[in-house]
């Protein structure tokens, strides 16, 4: 897991040129050092101009002035580098596998995922560099910016209304081209990666050192759960047993000390945790609590 103060800036120290951002604030010199990072055009505009026709101020002036283009360059790779491999363990291809696989069939590199995730609101939410407060998980951030790039109606649902059943029937199928389906595969593939690392890192971290803004969480007595809704042949290319033929199914999704749990759920069950404060729901609460579960 690689959270809002995780790999920053190791990977190059741009041998030792001082970026100490003389009259810069903090914010001012946080900017700038992202933009070095990961504006590539930026980049290449400091090495072919030069820092004074880039620089808007004096004190950034100085800053640029002092950077070794070469090593600029070569931190810029290994910043990059760092958050796609989270040195050697974890980071974005360590929580998506299977998400990276699908994108790549759809024409996504890693070049070009790279290059447009360091672009995004989403990673502006990521504070990699750890004096820059608090913000959300790099794997919250990468997926929500992933999923952006197969836009179309939400297919990953959270619970319906109290008594509605609207996972469709069983063995009832209906018509979906082959590219809405990769569209909905993708989505699903990335909010499970997303909450099995967020929940993992949720178990493991002390203190938790990101914001947690994943719609639906919900606190337990021992930590987080959420509910999702996934179509069952979605759930069995994860590998996941599921009841039945065709249709929807509901998922839980726990974190506790114990660990991190997830499996298909009644959608009975789903509408009981839904609806805190009523009888049905406090047994379902009191069912999981025995099994160690919430």
């Amino acid at each position: 897991m690689t959270t809002a103060t995780g790999p920053g800036l190791d990977g190059g120290d741009l041998s030792g040129d001082d970026l100490s951002g003389g009259d810069l604030s903090g914010d001012e010199l946080t900017e700038l050092l992202l933009r070095l990072l990961t504006d590539d055009d930026y980049r290449e505009r400091l090495g072919e101009r030069g820092a004074g026709e880039l620089a808007r101020n004096d004190a950034e002036l100085s800053c640029l002035s002092s950077i070794d283009q070469r090593e600029l360059d070569y931190t810029a790779r290994r910043f990059r580098g760092n958050l796609w491999s989270g040195e050697g363990a974890g980071g974005i291809a360590g929580a998506f596998p299977r998400s990276l696989t699908l994108l790549e069939r759809a024409g996504w590199t890693r070049k070009r995922l790279l290059a447009g995730f360091v672009r995004s609101p989403e990673f502006d939410g990521y504070r990699v560099v750890p004096y820059a407060g608090e913000g959300t998980s790099l794997e919250e951030a990468f997926a929500t910016f992933a999923m952006s790039l197969s836009p179309g109606p939400a297919d990953v649902e959270l619970p319906a209304p109290a008594d509605v059943e609207t996972a469709a029937p069983a063995g009832v199928a209906t018509a979906e081209s082959d590219d809405a389906r990769m569209a909905r595969t993708l989505r699903c593939t990335l909010q499970h990666e997303m909450l099995l690392a967020v929940f993992t890192a949720l178990v493991q971290e002390r203190p938790v050192a990101f914001r947690v803004g994943i719609e639906g969480v919900m606190p337990t007595d021992n930590g987080h759960a959420v509910l999702r809704r996934y179509p069952a042949e979605v759930l069995t290319g994860w590998g996941t047993a599921v009841p039945g033929d065709g249709g929807e199914r509901w998922c839980l999704y726990s974190a506790t000390p114990r660990g991190v749990a997830f499996g298909p759920v009644s959608w009975r069950v789903a509408d009981a945790l839904s609806r805190p404060g009523e009888p049905a729901a406090e047994k379902v609460r009191e069912a999981l609590r025995m099994r160690g579960i919430w």
